[in-house]
Order: C-alpha cells, then sequence, then structure tokens
C-alpha cells in the first residue's frame, strides 16, 4: 500500500510539474512581442486540422487561450463542424502575424475570434491597449475579407474577469472601440457577453471562471455557448 501511496504521489508530482512548465512556457511566450516564438505552435495546429480534414463548412474559432482550452468546444457547437485554432497567450498582432495559417487558407465561411485579453493584461501600460486593439483589429479584419470576401466574421468582446478587474476601464475602452469599428463592416458582427458573466452587483461571478480568476470553467463556456451558438446557427 505505501508503495502505491509513493508512486501515485510521484505521479501527481510529475503532472504538476510537466504542466507548471507548460504554462511557464506559455506565459513567457505570451510576454514576447515577437510572434515568431509561436511558429511551432502554430505547425501543430495546422498539421492538427489538416489530419482531421475539416468540412467546407466548419465554423473556424480563433485567438487565445480561452480558445484553446474550450474543450466541449465541438459538442457545444454541434451539429455545426468547428476548427479550432487557439493558442497560449496570444495577442492581436499574433493572429495577425499567422493569419494565412489560422485563418485564410482554410474554406471556413464564418470566423470566430476572440482576442485582445492578453493585450491588456500583459501591459503594464494598459491604458493605450485598447487603440492598438481596435487598429489591430481592423488589420485582422482587412486581411480575412480581402482573402475571403464571402466570409462572415465574429468578434467576441474582450470579457472581464476576476484576475484582470483592475484593468476594466481599459477593456470597456477596447470593447467600445472595437465594436464602433465592427459597425462599418456589414459582414462582421460584434458579439456582447459581459452581461453574461457579472453578478447583480456588477461584479465578475466566480463560478465562471476557474481557480486563476482568467479562464473560463465549464459554467463560463456554457454562458458563451448561449449567446454564440444561436448567432452561428442563423
Amino acid at each position: 500500500m505505501k508503495k502505491l501511496v509513493a508512486l501515485f504521489a510521484l505521479a501527481l508530482l510529475c503532472s504538476v510539474a510537466v504542466i507548471g512548465m507548460s504554462v511557464y512556457e506559455e506565459l513567457s511566450k505570451g510576454a514576447s512581442e515577437d510572434p515568431k516564438v509561436w511558429e511551432e505552435d502554430i505547425s501543430d495546429l495546422v498539421a492538427k486540422t489538416e489530419a482531421n480534414a475539416p468540412a467546407d463548412d466548419a465554423v473556424l474559432f480563433v485567438g487565445s487561450s480561452s480558445i484553446r482550452l474550450w474543450s466541449t468546444l465541438a459538442e457545444d457547437m454541434a451539429p455545426l463542424t468547428v476548427i479550432q485554432h487557439g493558442f497560449g497567450g496570444a495577442k492581436i498582432q499574433d493572429v495577425n502575424y499567422f493569419s494565412e495559417q489560422l485563418i485564410t487558407r482554410w474554406n471556413a465561411p464564418k470566423v470566430v475570434i476572440f482576442v485582445g485579453t492578453n493585450n491588456i493584461n500583459g501591459n503594464e501600460q494598459h491604458a493605450e491597449a485598447p487603440t492598438y486593439i481596435r487598429d489591430q483589429l481592423q488589420l485582422l479584419l482587412d486581411t480575412i475579407l480581402t482573402a475571403r470576401p464571402n466570409t462572415e466574421v465574429f468578434y467576441i468582446e474582450i470579457t472581464p474577469t476576476i484576475f484582470s478587474w483592475d484593468k476594466w476601464a481599459s477593456v470597456q475602452e477596447a470593447n467600445a472601440l472595437a465594436k464602433a469599428l465592427i459597425a462599418r463592416y456589414p459582414q462582421v458582427k460584434y458579439i456582447s457577453t459581459t452581461d453574461l458573466f457579472l453578478t447583480d452587483k456588477g461584479e465578475p461571478d466566480k463560478k465562471l471562471y476557474r481557480f486563476d480568476g482568467l479562464h473560463l470553467s465549464a459554467d463560463g463556456y456554457e454562458r458563451w455557448t448561449s449567446r454564440i451558438k444561436p448567432l452561428l446557427m442563423k
């Protein structure tokens, strides 16, 4: 029995160490201003998508770790089929840099974008981030619609979180700028979700986030699904 307990403890320790290294590597990449640090991750995503041979009507989800960690995405969006292109601590300029590999090379009639959180969270001058996010979003939308003129694009606004609640003013400004920009594009829809994540007191609902107060819990993804899926099904 003691040996089994020791082996279990060792296995648990190894698992924690592996997760810790993975998180550390992701944070290190997320802190970098060089998009090329994600090249291996992007290659892995592309290879996985190619191996799965997605249908021509698959909805492409792209963005940061909230897209990557959406483990029930395919189930939640059924009967729609999906392509899941979320990666680590991606910032909006990273998605722009890899837009051909991640988005325009695929024949997806609908593209869902969630990115920008890390531009604010990882920036001490976060008050300056909203304008940058807006400008990068315009570049991304123009890139997608130039390459794929018939594509419908859906932009999920930056979610309020416990982790970045002290930056909420910057998040609100970024969302307002993105919404105003998107109003100029007939094929792009802005998805508001803030009301889904705040309590009656106007604070982030703890049960909708994981232990880190940043990423969504299963309940959080259910809220997203309730808002996003009906729009995609139209």
